[in-house]
């Protein structure tokens, strides 16, 4: 459970907290804690989670995840809301947990219980370790050791009752690098096989405004839907039902001046040729000496299998394209 890295700086600070006893003592604790982890489906990581204060049950169960993106000038701004649903048939008193990105930092973190507003606790690293250490012990995941020198949030939850739900808000800043133009954001979420799966929705949305002008917009790990509103600001995002948090979200975009934007993104494992991307965009705005003069040509298909809906709703397409024309 605790091999490699992670599990030999643990048994370290164990060891010198106490004796070698102690840490065969909570061995034995953590592998039991294990067995019942194999039947119990894990919280996801990088997201907030709830965990009962009693012993022996599983965290609270993710019925939506939404996460909304402002990005201004490389400054993003994110806005996680998170809903949990006590499956367990009894009133719980639980913690809600969110491990904090590195250099993020929070602007809000509220919940609302019986109309009231309630405030959690903003913990640094030092101070969060033994959080994450007890938490480990008790009954999550050994793989918030992952998480151990980052800041974490913190709130206790207190009543929850059976079958009801309860809504968090989390919001967090963070400042983004460009390298050669191009920009990147991250949204952390569980990587690996024990990760959570939403009941209901996962939806990401991200808006991006740029003075600098912005071409590109991809992700390589989602598909998304993205909109250039015009050449400085852009939109994107997904929508998924019952959703599998297995991976980090990730977007580039390339901010340029440049009539056309084109970067590059390639990824090399060592026993592997190795592939890249190479994205082109124009942008957006043209001025009308920019516009070259151009003949269209449309082909609709008029075959039998495009009797009935399909042809109107291909007339309507051609419609809209030949209105769509300009002058040149």
């Amino acid at each position: 459970i605790l091999a490699g890295t992670k599990g030999d700086e643990m048994q370290q600070r164990m060891q010198e907290r106490g004796s070698n006893a102690t840490w065969r003592c909570v061995m034995k604790r953590i592998i039991t804690i294990a067995a019942v982890l194999l039947a119990v489906q894990g919280a996801a990581l990088g997201t907030g989670f709830m965990v009962p204060g009693q012993e022996g049950l599983s965290g609270l169960e993710l019925v939506s995840h939404r996460v909304s993106v402002d990005i201004n000038e490389q400054t993003a701004r994110t806005k996680v809301v998170e809903v949990f649903r006590n499956q367990h048939g009894r009133q719980l008193e639980a913690t809600f947990v969110f491990p904090l990105p590195k250099n993020a930092q929070v602007s809000d973190f509220k919940m609302y219980m019986n109309g009231k507003l309630v405030t959690g606790e903003i913990m640094e690293a030092g101070k969060a370790r033994g959080v994450y250490e007890e938490i480990v012990r008790r009954m999550v995941d050994p793989g918030l050791l992952e998480y151990m020198d980052s800041q974490l949030l913190r709130m206790r939850v207190f009543p929850i009752p059976p079958g009801s739900k309860q809504e968090v808000q989390v919001t967090y800043d963070e400042q983004l690098t460009a390298d050669g133009g191009l920009v990147e954001y991250v949204y952390p979420l569980r990587t690996d096989k024990g990760s959570a799966k939403t009941l209901e929705d996962f939806t990401l949305s991200v808006e991006v405004a740029s003075s600098a002008g912005i071409k590109n917009v991809y992700s390589p790990t989602h598909e998304i839907a993205v909109t250039h509103r015009d050449d400085m600001h852009a939109a994107a995002g997904f929508e998924m039902s019952g959703a599998q948090l297995d991976r980090n979200f990730q977007l580039f975009y390339e901010i340029t001046q440049k009539d056309f934007g084109a970067s590059v993104i390639s990824h090399k494992r060592s026993d592997e040729d190795g592939y890249f991307v190479l994205l082109l965009s124009p942008k957006v705005e043209l001025s009308e000496d920019e516009i070259s003069a151009k003949d269209v040509v449309f082909v609709l298909d008029t075959s039998g299998s495009m009797k009935g809906e399909k042809m109107e709703q291909a007339r309507q397409a051609l419609s809209f394209c030949v209105k769509s024309l300009n002058k040149h």
